[in-house]
This record gives structure tokens, C-alpha cells and sequence, in this order.
């Protein structure tokens, strides 16, 4: 799980935020990349199942 967060890290797809509330708790953050990427996912299988 650890080598899989690391290489969306490494591809700018989330970011690691300290919780303000809890210092010793981590947040992983999505961010617009992987947005757009998801969206491009969601839109393809759309066309597919709409596909005659």
C-alpha cells in the first residue's frame, strides 16, 4: 500500500497534509490532476456503455 501511495505522490495525482486538529494523523489529499483523470475514466466507460 506504502509503494502505491508513494508512486501517486512521485505522479502529482495527491498530496500528504498534516490534520490541523491531530498533528500525529496524516490527511491524503486528491488533487486536480487525478480530478481530471477520474473524470476522463468516468466519461470513457459512459461512451462505452452507451456504445450500440
Amino acid at each position: 500500500m506504502r509503494a502505491r501511495l508513494n508512486a501517486f505522490i512521485e505522479h502529482g495525482l495527491v498530496v500528504i497534509e498534516l490534520d490541523a486538529n491531530d498533528s500525529r494523523k496524516h490527511l491524503i489529499r486528491n488533487t486536480a490532476k487525478l480530478d481530471m483523470i477520474v473524470a476522463e475514466y468516468i466519461k470513457r466507460i459512459d461512451d462505452v456503455a452507451k456504445a450500440p
